[in-house]
């Protein structure tokens, strides 16, 4: 009986286990920005190489758990909502053999702006504590030198330009030499391409709005008496509240009331830019 019931509760904790799992495969499934993440290229070994000189790797990536096994896969590209950040990797690393002079790791964001906040040491050249870091120099970095340098990659300002939204064109790009211990020097360069996606929701709302009330108006300048009818007009405006968007377009719909069981017999809509039409 005791192994009976042993062998129960294991069965019960697998099956509750397995459903673990399966719930938190389906909340990835409905989190957008996993699901897009699932889109961006994967890192593989080997992609950090420099073709000319194989003592020199360098790659930069974001991270992101894309199957929920506790392990961050390295992944070419992000995506959030504009007034979200996220982290860039670079990884530079010397191996056995020469050293990176004149070394320069160039930052041509096409939709973002990186923010650093790096200091001079062994490997950087100088302090970059910047909103837009675009450059940054390095000094001389000797055989067995490895150098994780991140940053804070932010929305611009979108303007009126929609292709900020979303751009595979951000570079990261490495330039130097390469000179090995006999003296070979070997001009080096690497380019990184990744892709960043930003979203963002919004809020519409009537913020403006004069109606007809009593006494709002005079009598007789809403009663039509030769053509026995009663003409009533008001204001009403609408705005997205949150101001992060670039809006196309808006859609406003609303329901004209009949007046003593009567139903309006035109109704106009006047604005700029503005297509309306009454079903009535």
């Amino acid at each position: 009986m005791e192994f009976g019931a042993i062998a129960i509760i294991l069965l019960v904790v697998l099956l509750l286990s397995t459903l673990f799992r399966n719930s938190q495969q389906i909340n990835n499934i409905y989190d957008p920005e996993l699901a897009r993440a699932m889109e961006y290229q994967k890192v593989n070994d080997g992609e950090d190489k420099v073709d000319e000189a194989g003592y020199v790797k360098f790659d930069a990536f974001f991270l992101r758990d894309l199957n929920n096994d506790g392990y961050a896969d390295k992944i070419r590209g992000t995506c959030r909502e504009i007034t979200a950040t996220d982290t860039l990797y670079i990884n530079l690393n010397v191996l056995t053999e020469g050293t990176l002079t004149e070394g320069k790791i160039e930052i041509k964001g096409q939709n973002i702006n990186f923010k650093t906040a790096i200091v001079d040491d062994n490997v950087i050249e100088g302090n970059y504590i910047s909103e837009n870091t675009t450059s940054i120099e390095l000094k001389d970095v000797e055989k067995g030198t490895q150098k994780l340098i991140y940053g804070t990659i932010k929305a611009p300002s979108l303007g009126t330009d929609t292709k900020k939204y979303s751009n595979s064109e951000n570079k990261i790009i490495l330039t130097g030499k390469h000179k090995k211990a006999d003296g070979t020097i070997t001009n080096i360069s690497k380019e990184v391409t990744f892709t960043v996606d930003w979203y963002a929701s919004v809020s519409c709302s009537i913020y403006d709005y004069t109606g007809y009330r009593t006494g709002a108006q005079n009598v007789e300048q809403v009663i039509d008496k030769e053509n026995r009818s009663v003409n009533l007009s008001f204001y009403i405006e609408t705005r997205e509240e949150k101001e992060l968007a670039i809006l196309k377009s808006s859609y406003l719909t609303g329901t004209i009331p009949p007046l003593n069981g009567h139903m309006p017999d035109k109704v106009e809509i006047t604005g700029t830019d503005i297509t309306a039409e009454y079903n009535d």
